[in-house]
Formats: structure tokens, C-alpha cells, sequence
């Protein structure tokens, strides 16, 4: 009895391991990517912390919800009476709002610097 639940003891870590981090790794290098670009370039430490930001974002959301609350985030910033819909429904808003409090949370403890936006340039007269 007692080697029978040793043999099982690791499947069930594996199990909850693997079900605390089930972002599939396309959409991790995606976020690591588009995360480097936002703040300075392609660097180890620059890829070390967004890496531990998509980390910390697995840990507080599922999959599903993730990718739906980042699609109403990118959504939110088209104009008109159709991206109206998705952006100003209330489950929008909590989902929206969720994301953005795990992101900003998992940017501090990462150390993720603030992106400062360039100031625009006049036009030369």
C-alpha cells in the first residue's frame, strides 16, 4: 500500500505545477518580446524580468482569462460605437482592471522600470 502511494506522490506535483503555469510558451516568448521592446531592447536583464512578470501573471490568472482580458485591453483603445461594447460592459471593466492590477503588482516585484514616453518633437518652423 504505502509504495503505491509513493508512486503517485510526484504525479500529484506535477499536476498542480503544472496547472499553476499552463500559459503555453508561444504566448510567454510573445509577452517577453513585446515586453523587452517597451522598455529599452533585447538585453538578459531586460529579458529576465519580463520573463518573471509573465510568470507572476500565470500565477494569479488562468490562460482563458488572461488572453480574454488582454484582447479587451488592446480593444479598448479603438475608437467607436462597436469597440463601445466591449470596452464599457462591466465584465470589461473587472477583467480588464484584474490584469492590470496583476501586471502592475508583478512589474514592482520584478523591478520593472516605468516606461517614460519621449516628449514629441515640434515641427520646425
Amino acid at each position: 500500500m504505502f509504495y503505491r502511494f509513493m508512486a503517485v506522490v510526484p504525479f500529484l506535483f506535477c499536476a498542480s505545477a503544472s496547472h499553476a503555469n499552463d500559459y503555453p510558451t508561444l504566448d510567454k516568448v510573445s509577452y517577453v518580446f513585446e515586453c523587452m521592446a517597451l522598455h529599452g531592447g533585447e538585453s538578459y536583464e531586460n529579458m529576465y524580468q519580463c520573463a518573471c512578470v509573465i510568470d507572476n501573471i500565470a500565477e494569479n490568472m488562468v490562460y482563458q482569462e488572461y488572453t480574454e482580458a488582454d484582447t479587451l485591453i488592446r480593444l479598448s483603445q479603438a475608437r467607436g460605437e462597436r469597440a463601445a461594447l466591449l470596452r464599457d460592459s462591466p465584465q470589461s471593466k473587472v477583467l480588464r482592471k484584474k490584469l492590470t492590477d496583476i501586471k502592475a503588482s508583478a512589474e514592482k516585484r520584478c523591478f520593472i522600470p516605468k516606461v517614460a514616453l519621449p516628449a514629441e518633437k515640434s515641427a520646425p518652423q
